[in-house]
């Protein structure tokens, strides 16, 4: 082989090489700064929450604009024993909890979210903080399905729901032949209610906690079509799928703040009706 052929190789074995090298390091570079949501709470000592005005699970005082509710008290619960600090990033409307964590925008989904249908192929729930019966509410003079709730099941029935809550998940899986009359996610919950009292639909799935205030402020006006709830609902925080260690650390805190009685605390300190929220039963027995 003549000696610039020789040289011609080397030459190119070493720009290959550099390449390669160069790339590597480009990538190391890229991969590094793909930090978890979790490596980002311990670094800043924060977590970012995301949350849904709606009482009892979450409250906004109209005037001082202060927090409160079941799900707020529960996360400052969670980050005094763990020694961080809860910010109240963004209102999320509940369609948008998903794109809110995959785009960084929230650590965790704090506002208490039902594990319905297909929100457990978006989003990564934690155990569950409570669990709540979802009841038909029709109006309280309509006695038409008195006798058999599947007559709902019609394409005739509008069920009142509002974009990406769960009531509204839940009554398209269990009356799939009635219709949704959806109102845009920030709509107060309460206007699902007024949709049925004004007789622009016939129904709503809904937990009694969640209707409790209106009911009282408006008598005589919705009742539960049965005491049979047709599902019972698990309530959770939830986090981006991935985010496995954020989950887990939070888990464990929160079963702390289950065990040791600060739950029942704040669940009977905003709950209407004694019984609203079912509790998570401890796994021991005291007594033993």
């Amino acid at each position: 082989m003549k000696f610039t052929q020789i040289l011609l190789v080397v030459i190119l074995s070493a720009v290959v090489s550099f390449g390669v090298m160069k790339f590597g390091t480009q990538q190391g570079a890229g991969a590094s700064v793909q930090e978890t949501a979790y490596q980002r709470v311990l670094r800043t000592g924060e977590i970012q929450c995301g949350y849904s005005v709606y009482a009892p699970y979450f409250t906004k005082d109209a005037t001082t604009g202060q927090f409160g509710g079941i799900w707020h008290d529960l996360m400052e619960a969670l980050g005094e024993h763990l020694g961080l600090k809860i910010v109240w990033a963004q209102e999320v409307g509940l369609g948008e909890i998903a794109t809110a964590l995959d785009s960084k925008r929230i650590d965790v989904y704090c506002g208490g979210l039902w594990t319905a249908g297909k929100r457990v192929r978006a989003v990564d729930f934690l155990k569950p903080s409570a669990f709540e019966p979802m009841l038909v509410y029709v109006r309280a003079d309509d006695h038409r399905f008195d006798n058999d709730i599947t007559g709902l099941n019609d394409p005739s029935i509008k069920f009142s729901s509002i974009d990406g809550e769960g009531g509204g998940l839940t009554a398209a899986e269990e009356f799939p032949k009635a219709s949704l009359l959806s109102l845009p996610q920030m709509s107060n919950y309460s206007d699902m209610f007024i949709q049925v009292a004004e007789k622009k639909a016939d129904a709503f799935l809904a937990a009694p906690s969640g209707v409790a205030a209106y009911m009282k402020n408006n008598p005589g006006v919705l009742r539960p079509l049965t005491a049979q709830p047709v599902k019972i609902m698990p309530v959770a925080l939830a986090v981006r799928y991935g985010e496995g260690e954020l989950r887990n650390m939070l888990n464990q805190a929160q079963d702390d703040v289950i065990y040791n009685g600060q739950m029942e605390k704040i669940i009977a300190k905003s709950e209407v009706n004694k019984g609203d929220f079912w509790r998570i039963g401890k796994p021991y027995d005291i007594n033993k």
